[in-house]
Parts: structure tokens; sequence; C-alpha cells
């Protein structure tokens, strides 16, 4: 086969597609349940609770720091354990942990869990809460 036009082009667009798979290689984000957090949770993570303050003071997973998603992009340096730490992103329903999650990958953060369900999910199961 044949290319027809620059080469150089040709080589940009390739150096791109490294570039991109080496992040997705290096980037790992997904699920983890109530359960699977409950039974066994990822050594040394972070459980990051980005709704208001208010909302975090009616109730919260043990254990949670609270960073309201609005504020994350200028707070992420108070995250404890850096970019190479786990850290368990919830809110009441998903939206938010989600802006949350691309802020933080924006920031450097490489291993990032949402908890499925979020608040909502957690405490329709009758989960255990802490009020401050």
């Amino acid at each position: 086969m044949k290319l027809s036009g620059r080469p150089g082009t040709y080589l940009v667009l390739l150096a791109l597609l490294v570039v991109c798979a080496c992040q997705a290689e290096t980037t790992s984000s997904g699920n983890i349940s109530a359960d699977e957090f409950l039974a066994a949770p990822p050594a040394g993570a972070l459980l990051l609770d980005v709704r208001t303050r208010q909302e975090f003071a009616v109730g919260h997973i043990a254990g949670a720091m609270n960073v309201p998603h609005d504020e994350l992009a200028t707070r992420v340096s108070e995250l404890p354990g850096g970019p190479d730490r786990t850290l368990i992103v919830y809110c009441k329903s998903g939206r938010r942990a989600g802006l949350a999650t691309s802020v933080l990958v924006d920031a450097g953060y490489s291993k990032i869990l949402h908890l499925e369900g979020d608040m909502n999910a957690w405490r329709a199961a009758g989960r255990p809460l802490e009020i401050p």
C-alpha cells in the first residue's frame, strides 16, 4: 500500500496514537460496588465524598474526606497521598462524581474508582452512616 501526502503527517498521527495508548494503559478507572468496598476495600484507598458540606454533615460513609466537586480543581493538592493513591469517589447520584473524576484525571490521578449507586444506593440499602 502506498501512502500519499506528507510523510511527516503520518509520523505525527502515529506518535499521537502511541501516546493515547500509553495513557489508556496508565489510567485505571472503573466501579466498585458497596459490597466489594465493605468486604475488601482497596488497600490505602481514599474515600472521596464530592457532595456539598451540608450533604456531608447530614451523613456520610465512615472515613470519607469531603471536597465538594465544585472546589476540587482548586483543592486537589489537599488530597493526601498524591496522584498515585487509589481514590474511591462518590456523590448523591453519580453526576458530580463523574465531574470530579474528570478533574482528578486532568490533575494526574490514575487510580480512580466510582462507588456504584453513590449515596442514594448506600442509604437505600440501609448501610451505616457517620454523622458528625
